[in-house]
């Protein structure tokens, strides 16, 4: 099953959310055809052996991210911790 064919298998169930489907569909087509994925990533080569990595992590500072590399395998992880200072009823979304 193609996975774009999803939206129009639901279109008869979506009457009056079509556009909200179209443009789920046209998001889907454009990070196929672009290749992206996530989080958004660059790789810079510095030198010859060397290379530089940059990564948007909106939302966590660098005590939130561990980073491994072993057996030739670089490994980037949230390690965020929820604060319990924060007001839970100003949180509407939070990735843990």
């Amino acid at each position: 099953m193609n996975s774009l064919s999803i939206w129009k298998d639901l279109r008869p169930f979506s009457v009056g959310f079509d556009n909200i489907f179209d443009h789920f569909n046209n998001h889907l087509e454009h990070t196929l055809k672009q290749g992206v994925s996530y989080p958004p990533y660059n790789i810079a080569k510095v030198d010859d052996l060397k290379y530089q990595i940059e990564m948007a992590l909106a939302g966590f500072s660098k005590k939130d991210i561990e980073v491994t590399y072993a057996d030739n395998q670089l490994t980037i992880k949230s390690v965020f911790e929820k604060e319990d200072k924060e007001d839970e009823s100003t949180t509407v979304h939070r990735l843990s």
